[in-house]
């Protein structure tokens, strides 16, 4: 989806809050003891008006640290036309030899896009909210690719949800990938992703999430959750994060999408 289209609707619903015209948002991580992670600090200010309060990375003070955190959902869009595969892989566009070929022969970074909840992100942070995303970046080309365009958009990152051995015990270290294979001809689109092949949830030996995510959940106004977390979150975490976020007076914004039926 278009961020600016996010954007477009998000105007409707601020959520109560607006950066100043003088104030330029400066991403923020929350440090979580967590694998070759960097702390970002705040970056491109211009001072405030001398009459106004603001906190370290400029915007007015209201308590709390966010106005909007994501929860999960991290991912880069693959765009691959169809007529870039080998012949005998066109006709079943979500298969497991599908998604290894891609994994082998990835295409260039031009065809690369954020997907998932860094759409919400982008657009809260172009409203001038402070944004920050609770999920799962690995250490891989497409988790920097994910971290730059985000700073890049002034959205922060809150590090993982959970430790990273936990990760690395499933085989799920990596990024999340979802290949777009495209067929220019008919216009028509399909999606392959390890969200595919199961198991549901993906990280469904996840019991507990990490002191940043909860710190987090704490410390925002509002905490987005969209149907695509039931695949990699057991549902019970879902829950308990947004109840964490409701008990410290967020708003839970949920949106449905095509998995949570």
């Amino acid at each position: 989806m278009d961020p600016c289209l996010v954007e477009r609707a998000a105007t409707q619903f601020a959520l109560r809050r607006w950066a100043p015209r003088h104030a330029v948002h400066a991403p923020y991580r929350i440090d979580v003891l967590s694998r070759n992670r960097r702390r970002i600090g705040p970056s491109g200010l211009r001072p405030p008006a001398t009459n106004e309060r603001f906190e370290r990375n400029g915007h007015q003070n209201h308590g709390n640290q966010f106005d909007l955190v994501t929860l999960s959902n991290l991912c880069v869009d693959v765009i691959v036309p169809i007529d870039t595969l080998p012949p005998s892989m066109r006709g079943a566009p979500k298969s497991q030899a599908l998604l290894e070929y891609l994994g082998q022969n990835p295409p260039t970074e031009a065809s690369w896009e954020v997907g998932g909840n860094t759409n919400t992100l982008i657009a809260g942070a172009r409203l001038g909210m402070r944004t920050s995303a609770l999920g799962h970046i690995g250490d891989d080309a497409f988790g920097a690719f994910l971290e730059r365009v985000l700073v890049s958009e002034n959205s922060g990152i809150c590090s993982t949800m959970l430790d990273d051995g936990l990760f690395e015990k499933q085989g799920l270290q990596n990024t999340l990938v979802c290949y777009v294979i495209v067929d220019k001809e008919t216009n028509k689109h399909d999606f392959c992703s390890r969200y595919d092949f199961g198991p549901w949830p993906l990280f469904d030996n996840m019991t507990e999430l990490s002191a940043g995510a909860e710190e987090a959940l704490r410390s925002t106004s509002a905490v987005f959750v969209n149907g695509f977390v039931f695949d990699e979150v057991p549902e019970g975490m879902v829950v308990r994060a947004a109840q964490l976020s409701q008990s410290h007076g967020a708003a839970v914004l949920f949106d449905p999408g095509p998995r949570s039926w």
